[in-house]
Order: C-alpha cells, then sequence, then structure tokens
C-alpha cells in the first residue's frame, strides 16, 4: 500500500515511542486505510470506548517497512550512480591531461 511522506513520519513516530498523534488529514488517512487503530480503553454500558492513544496494525507495519525499504534502496542508488559519474569524470579528464603531456612536450 503507498503512503505519503508525512504519513511515514507519523507511523515513524508512532513506532518508535508516541502513543499519541495529533489531529491531521494524514492521521485520518491512516485510519481510513486501517494502517493505525485507536486503542480501546475500556467497555461502559455494553459501548466500547476508545481513548486518544493509537497503535499500528499489521498492514501499517507492511506499509511503514515497505516504505522504508523502498526509499533506502533509491537513495543508494543514487548515490551508486553519483560515484561512476565522478570516476568516469575523473578518468577522462586524467586520459586527456596524459595525451597533453605526451604530444604537446618535448
Amino acid at each position: 500500500m503507498q503512503i505519503s511522506k508525512k504519513e511515514y513520519q507519523l507511523l515513524k513516530n508512532l513506532y518508535r515511542k508516541s502513543r499519541i498523534l495529533p489531529e491531521s488529514r494524514e492521521r485520518e488517512s491512516l485510519l481510513n486505510k486501517k494502517l493505525i487503530a485507536a486503542e480501546v480503553s475500556g467497555m461502559e454500558n455494553g459501548i466500547i470506548q476508545f481513548s486518544d492513544q493509537y497503535e499500528i496494525t499489521d498492514s501499517g507495519i507492511i506499509a511503514f517497512e515497505e516504505y522504508r525499504f523502498t526509499h533506502s534502496t533509491v537513495k543508494w542508488t543514487s548515490i551508486r550512480s553519483w560515484i561512476a559519474i565522478l570516476i568516469s569524470v575523473a578518468a577522462i579528464t586524467l586520459t586527456a591531461i596524459n595525451i597533453y603531456l605526451s604530444h604537446f612536450t618535448p
């Protein structure tokens, strides 16, 4: 399931430490997608009472891990590409210097 960066950040906060989430559009989106659920605080007159604390559901943990894995993979792929470009530019520069020195120096 696709989640936005702000939804990921809320899931990350909930996953690590915080049990209370500020009221926001992202929180409502996570609730609608059933990635988080309000904790049950008890039962009164046969009616379930929910607290203001939330917990991540199993599908929320899966979405959290998928987002983290996907974005870390993209980040390292980008870094490796830039390293390859820098090595190529350095090789071309050294080759040009070598050609210049071999043809234009006495």
